[in-house]
């Protein structure tokens, strides 16, 4: 039977402490109030919080959380408030290797180079209601960015007030493969006018990147093209379902799977 951890502040410890000395498998149930970062997850854990009244926060440059765990092993979050992270990829969250279960996470205030709440660059992460506000990237990925073989996939998720200079909201490059279901994406913007108001793609030599949309809504009136991908690397979106400005056809990587509303 895996360790149940109910963690007290007046234990003495650290929550990264008490997180770094969990046995593998362990579940580390964490009561409301302010946690201070970064938390390094290097094997199996659980973490469940109170939802946005248990906060992780950081106070130096990196991610607050940073997840780099064995090709077979997992880690999962759920009911947490992530916030105020600057790193160069995931300002958030930043999954660099295994496997990534979350839900009911908020993220708020984050920034990076890449990936302004969560970037992913190996592995996969599998992720459901998710509330991203106020973050952003200076390069790519306002909220999200996955790249190499990463793969990532959100299944309701909020994404609001982001921006970067490719992919205001989501950026995907090289091989990575990532799929967006029931999501609402609000008030994101390319700070460069070529860089896709909410989505980007760009692969590499051999290589091409895949986005799936099902039952996506872009809220903000196209003032550039809400998707762009790279003139020379392109990669395959997949739209269903969704709620899109008809500006997103002119990409001609785009596959109508039907269902789909132009405005």
């Amino acid at each position: 039977m895996s360790e149940v951890i109910s963690y007290s502040p007046a234990s003495g410890r650290t929550l990264a402490q008490v997180i770094e000395g969990a046995t593998p498998g362990a579940l580390i149930e964490v009561p409301p109030g302010r946690y201070l970062g970064p938390f390094h997850l290097t094997q199996s854990v659980s973490i469940r919080g109170a939802g946005d009244l248990t906060r992780f926060v950081i106070e130096q440059s990196g991610p607050v959380v940073r997840v780099s765990v064995a090709v077979h092993d997992r880690v999962e979050l759920e009911s947490l408030a992530i916030e105020g992270g600057a790193a160069e990829q995931g300002g958030g969250l930043w999954l660099e290797s295994g496997a990534l279960f979350g839900s009911n996470l908020r993220f708020t205030h984050c920034r990076a180079e890449r990936g302004g709440g969560i970037a992913v660059v190996a592995g996969q992460a599998e992720l459901s209601r998710i509330r991203m506000e106020n973050v952003d990237a200076q390069h790519a990925g306002g909220a999200l960015y996955c790249s190499g073989d990463g793969v990532l996939s959100l299944y309701e998720g909020q994404i609001a007030g982001t921006q970067a200079r490719q992919g205001g909201a989501v950026a995907v490059f090289g091989g990575a493969r990532v799929s967006l279901e029931r999501v609402t994406i609000s008030r994101s913007r390319a700070t460069s006018s070529g860089g896709g108001q909410a989505l980007y793609l760009e692969g590499t030599s051999g290589v091409s990147p895949v986005l799936v949309l099902r039952r996506v809504r872009l809220t903000d009136n196209a003032l550039w093209p809400p998707l762009a991908q790279a003139a020379e690397w392109a990669g395959e979106v997949f739209a269903e379902g969704c709620d899109l400005p008809r500006m997103t056809l002119k990409d001609t990587g785009l596959v109508d799977r039907g269902g789909n509303t132009w405005r």
